[in-house]
């Protein structure tokens, strides 16, 4: 597999040093496995689903505060063991 870097160090002409991000890897150098193609579009699928059930919702604030509060629960539980 060919190795890409996300950035290079560039010395500019104005004395300072800066991080430019490198180029996409063109869509033919990424080879994807039938396994992860199924589990992306399983992903977005849901993705879809989440996003139609959240305009339904009258309060979004509280329905994501229900999750919120359940991590941190799952989170605390988890630390106290």
């Amino acid at each position: 597999m060919k190795q890409y870097y996300l950035s290079q160090l560039v010395n500019q002409p104005q004395g300072f040093r800066a991080f430019i991000p490198s180029s996409f890897p063109l869509a033919t150098d990424i080879k994807l496995s039938k396994e992860t193609v199924q589990k992306h579009t399983e992903a977005i699928r849901l993705l879809g689903k989440l996003d139609g059930i959240t305009e339904l919702l009258p309060d979004k604030d509280c329905f994501l505060q229900m999750f919120i509060l359940k991590d941190a629960h799952i989170t605390i539980y988890q630390r106290a063991t």
